[in-house]
């Protein structure tokens, strides 16, 4: 016997979806095509700006993803104009003539968003620190025109950075010194009220030399005859008012 209730939930997809379907794979497919087409063309770029720097006695001045990473790490530490980092990476690293100049200027999106993940994912400090503060934006430095200018926000970006964190240390140091204070202020009413309590037994030993009956010495004192009676009984203190 078949079970309605199961049959009924059954969705059975019409023709249009399936040609909804197909289409949209079709489409996914032509642009797959054009993602590779793009990425041919651009590869032919390359040799024949490569060529034609060579032509011109000049290397390519590429910028790899690994020369960003080392730039960066190298301008967080440093915080020097963004020209220097670049020059000092094109020493290092023994880059072909004026690599600095002319690579700082053709920012390359993909391979900054690429250097910048890899420096969170591995947790450098500067670039955490600015994630969990939550002033890292990655995409508006990858926006930007040149590396010059990237790099430029990122600077800016980590020096908001440690001015919050400059702020929250100096209010820690601020509440523990305040903590300090109150205990101190705790211990010093607390020495007090020792004190107070010692007085009025001082003066009740006086009062009670000087012959003054206990009755009288607790209306005087403020306290209770029983407790003035009590102190005053005391083996320790008896030899002190006779």
């Amino acid at each position: 016997m078949t079970n309605r209730s199961i049959s009924e939930n059954v969705v059975v997809p019409s023709e249009k979806n399936k040609f909804d379907r197909e289409a949209l794979r079709y489409q996914q497919k032509l642009v797959n095509d054009k993602r590779r087409v793009l990425k041919i063309e651009e590869s032919k770029l390359l040799k024949l700006y490569a060529e034609k720097a060579k032509a011109n006695g000049l290397e390519p001045a590429y910028v790899e993803t690994n020369d960003l990473i080392m730039i960066i790490e190298d301008l967080l530490l440093t915080m020097s104009p963004v020209t220097k980092a670049f020059g000092r990476h094109e020493i290092k690293e023994n880059k072909c003539k004026n690599w600095a100049t002319r690579a700082i200027t053709n920012l390359d999106e993909s391979n900054l968003t690429e250097a910048l993940n890899h420096l969170l994912y591995n947790n450098n400090t500067f670039i955490k620190l600015m994630s969990d503060y939550k002033i890292l934006d990655i995409k508006s430095i990858t926006k930007s025109a040149s590396y010059s200018a990237g790099l430029n926000k990122l600077k800016k970006q980590l020096k908001i950075t440690l001015m919050l964190k400059d702020k929250d240390d100096q209010l820690a140091v601020k509440d523990n010194t305040i903590s300090d204070k109150d205990i101190e202020i705790k211990s010093l009413n607390d020495e007090l009220l020792r004190n107070k309590s010692n007085d009025w037994k001082s003066r009740a030993i006086e009062l009670k030399k000087s012959g003054m009956a206990k009755s009288v010495i607790a209306k005087q004192l403020g306290k209770g005859r029983t407790t003035v009676s009590n102190y005053l009984n005391l083996p320790e203190v008896k030899g002190l008012t006779e």
